[in-house]
């Protein structure tokens, strides 16, 4: 699995190549499923999680 930094290099290395027309814009399909699949998925479980604490609306504070 990816550590944050190396996700953070590898998201900005896919979006700069597919913006310099480096790559094809499909090739953001695939960052997306690396990205998920080497952590991505469990960073997002988890700022959704926190997302959830301190949301007012769901938890009527």
């Amino acid at each position: 699995m990816m550590i944050m930094k190396e996700l953070n290099s590898y998201e900005l290395e896919t979006i700069n190549s597919i913006n310099y027309g480096e790559e094809p814009l499909a090739a953001f399909d695939e960052f997306v499923q690396k990205w998920m699949n080497s952590g991505g998925r469990q960073i997002t479980k988890e700022v959704n999680e926190w997302y959830q604490s301190t949301d007012t609306k769901h938890n009527n504070k």
